[in-house]
């Protein structure tokens, strides 16, 4: 009956050291019948050679307590095969209990076996997979969490060690002719200094080989394993500096590398190299995908990040030629100006603001915002400053420069708008009086010692949309201690509900000037605004100038 179930049976004689086996454990064994050499020593040559000690120690333990064992061994069979075997065992034992032996019975499982290899191989290959997944994703959030490519550059390397590599390190070149950003890690921080070292020292790695080639071909460099060879030919390849090379390479180790390009529509942007270093870790084709994959989205990611600086540079660069170098001094009056970019500023805003001399004792301020951002945007700007000085400075009226204004933007054919408001301040009557007049802008606010504070003037018609504007100007005579903040709107629309109304903003710099100088005043309307919305989540420019009477013009 055992025998039809595909049952084979044993039975072990201690004293005698004979193994008996039936046909069919034999035929489970791959031996014909009667072949089988009946002896201890015949069944351990048939134990696969790594299970022979553990399954010794289960057998001699269950001989000391007298009682049952189980185990399952793979059977070598004479042509070289594998093949899995279930054995249950009981030692037996005479009347004085002493151990006599043991019997036994064995099936073949090699079908179960196999079925539970392929399926665990089957979800390790799914957790791999998921594992990778994740990993990408992660690499998108480290992106967008980075606020420059420098600070991407070694997130990125962080996050590929250990899962992807012993040590990692990324290599970036935006433009041809720039030097070489690197960033290492290593996963072991005794020998991350020694990695530093390499990527110092030697940015490009081996002439012909690993950063080099791989950034010159735009080809994906795979060395599963690292050889002895390999190592003598990147020396001989370095001759002249070889020794340094060995001593930081014998320091590291290197057994399996993956070297891949960073690409995007510009082209070859660096290279991403991936380093294993104990011999027992090795990588494989599925490790190369992944590093493909990680190098495009990091090549993705840091190129954006760089191009977008290099925008917000440009831009900067622009936003400061169009607003003055330098504020004038005015004998008497203080005057301090703020600006601060909406959001990552990538494009100039149209905020814009001026302070010059137009005769001896009067200045002009112009403070204005163009609709839009960007180039339009920064020329209709530059056309407004440069308008307003020439109008001035040919001693016309606040409306008639105002007017100037209006035309200069009407002919720049550009389907654009603005708001302004240009004021003087005269000091020739021995008292300052300031007279303003604006245009469709936000009102400067006058803030008194003892008064409660209030705008200056009406708002007037916006420039570069009608032919004709309905403008008012206003004069106010200003005393020691008085105070005058003009501003974009910048500063009350903002997006809901951290939003203010003309009156709640008039409220607030009534409570921030209290005696303050200009300058600290607005430092803290830039910290009024910035507590309530970053200046990341800003969606427009401000400009702030504030003018405050400290003494009043010395007698002519």
């Amino acid at each position: 009956m055992l025998a039809a179930s595909g049952t084979g049976t044993w039975r072990w004689d201690m004293s005698s050291g004979v193994v008996e086996w039936d046909e069919t454990l034999e035929a489970l064994s791959g031996l014909r019948p009667g072949t089988f050499g009946s002896t201890y020593e015949a069944w351990v040559a048939t134990l696969h050679p790594d299970e022979v000690e553990s399954i010794l120690e289960l057998v001699n333990d269950a001989i000391e307590r007298r009682g049952s064992y189980h185990f399952e061994h793979r059977a070598m069979w004479p042509d070289g095969s594998e093949h899995w075997l279930e054995c249950r065992g009981q030692v037996t034992t005479d009347a004085d209990g002493t151990a006599t032996g043991t019997v036994g019975c064995a099936v073949d499982i090699t079908d179960r076996r196999v079925a539970d290899d392929l399926r665990d191989i089957a979800f390790q290959r799914e957790r791999r997979l998921r594992d990778r997944f994740e990993f990408l994703v992660g690499l998108n959030d480290i992106a967008a969490a980075a606020h420059t490519h420098v600070e991407f550059l070694a997130a990125a390397a962080r996050a590929a060690v250990p899962k992807l590599g012993d040590w990692c390190s990324i290599h970036f070149r935006p433009e041809r002719g720039s030097a070489l950003q690197t960033e290492v890690v290593h996963a072991d921080p005794d020998l991350a200094r020694s990695a530093d070292r390499l990527a110092e020292r030697f940015p490009y790695g081996s002439k012909g080989r690993g950063i080099t080639a791989v950034m010159a071909t735009g080809r994906t460099e795979f060395l599963p394993r690292v050889s002895d060879r390999v190592i003598e030919g990147v020396l001989e390849a370095d001759d002249d500096r070889s020794d340094e090379v060995r001593e930081i390479l014998d320091a590291l180790g290197v057994a399996s590398v993956i070297t891949v390009p960073l690409r995007t529509g510009r082209g070859v942007i660096g290279a991403m190299q991936f380093v294993n270093s104990e011999p027992g870790r090795v990588f494989d084709p599925d490790d190369v995908a992944l590093a493909g994959m990680t190098a495009s989205r990091v090549a993705d990611a840091l190129d954006n990040l760089w191009l977008t600086e290099q925008h917000r540079h440009i831009s900067a660069t622009l936003q400061r030629a169009l607003l003055p170098p330098k504020l004038p001094e005015i004998p008497g009056v203080e005057v301090a100006v703020r600006y601060w970019p909406a959001g990552a500023a990538v494009a100039a805003g149209g905020d814009f603001y001026d302070v010059f001399r137009t005769a001896d004792r009067t200045w002009s301020l112009l403070i204005g915002d163009v609709c839009g951002t960007g180039p339009d945007a920064a020329a209709l700007t530059g056309i407004t400053r440069h308008t307003a000085r020439a109008a001035a400075r040919h001693g016309q009226e606040h409306c008639v420069v105002l007017e100037w204004l209006n035309e200069a933007m009407r002919l720049s054919n550009r389907d654009l708008f603005c708001t302004a408001v240009y004021a003087t301040l005269d000091g020739s009557a021995g008292a300052w009086s300031l007279t303003s007049c604006a245009a469709g802008h936000p009102l400067p606010i006058l803030i008194r010692p003892g008064c409660p504070a209030a705008t200056i003037g009406s708002h007037g018609t916006l420039i570069g949309v009608l032919s004709e504007l309905d403008l008012h100007p206003t004069e106010v005579a200003l005393e020691v201690g008085d105070t005058v903040v003009f501003y974009t709107d910048g500063l009350t629309d903002l997006r809901p509900p951290h939003g203010r109304t003309e009156a709640e903003f008039v409220a607030l710099v009534e409570d921030l000037a209290d005696g303050r100088s200009a300058s600290q005043l607005s430092e803290d309307l830039h910290s009024a605004v910035t507590s309530r919305l970053t200046i990341e989540d800003q969606v427009d420019d401000v400009a702030v100038v504030v003018v405050r009477v400290v003494a009043q013009p010395a007698p002519t």
